[in-house]
């Protein structure tokens, strides 16, 4: 967001709407997010936990079980800013938020999970508990339906290989059949997952 605030990005490359769309843009954070199975079994507050033995020190099934706060995290942040723009009729953002948490608790001490919640309620004006419980604490499925509401956005399939042709699924392994002999070869991960 601040690139784009800043001048230095089109609404099309922050928005990811451009072809190919735009490294760290919230279409390609939001489909990183999305296609990370990881994300059904750790929650952004427990891999932020988790970082130092799990993020930092990934294996072969950490897309499987673990999920990147700093992905995860850009995403609840667009989410809440969403959310507190609803609550407040757009006159309240995340930006306001992040102003008062500063105001109240920059310094040495820095500021609790708790105390954060409670300057985002302030300033939206309502409890945010079920935001937080939902998008930071469970491994639920994030609800877009709000956000892409108040900003009039829609999410489009990704329907088209590089190619121009239909979109293949891949399993990171390539099978074959040789005199009865099923061979398999594990191969990275595919640049479009």
């Amino acid at each position: 967001m601040t690139v784009r605030r800043a001048g230095l990005s089109t609404r099309p490359e922050y928005l990811g709407t451009d072809t190919p769309p735009s490294p760290g843009s919230l279409s390609t954070v939001i489909s990183a997010l999305q296609s990370t199975p990881g994300r059904l079994t750790q929650s952004a507050a427990q891999s932020s936990y988790d970082a130092w033995i799990k993020l930092y020190r990934p294996d072969e099934n950490s897309v499987n079980s673990t999920i990147s706060y700093y992905t995860k995290g850009a995403v609840i942040g667009w989410l809440l800013d969403a959310t507190v723009r609803h609550a407040t009729g757009d006159s309240k953002s995340l930006d306001d938020v992040m102003r008062l948490a500063f105001a109240r608790y920059s310094g040495a001490q820095g500021y609790t999970p708790e105390e954060f919640e409670s300057v985002a309620a302030e300033v939206a004006g309502k409890s945010l508990r079920p935001f937080f419980a939902r998008a930071v604490e469970s491994t639920s499925e994030l609800d877009y339906g709000e956000a892409l509401e108040w900003f009039g956005l829609r999410f489009r399939p990704d329907t088209a290989a590089p190619n121009g042709g239909p979109a293949k699924a891949f399993l990171g392994i390539e099978t074959r059949q040789d005199g009865g002999v099923c061979w398999s070869q594990r191969f990275p991960r595919h640049p479009r997952l």
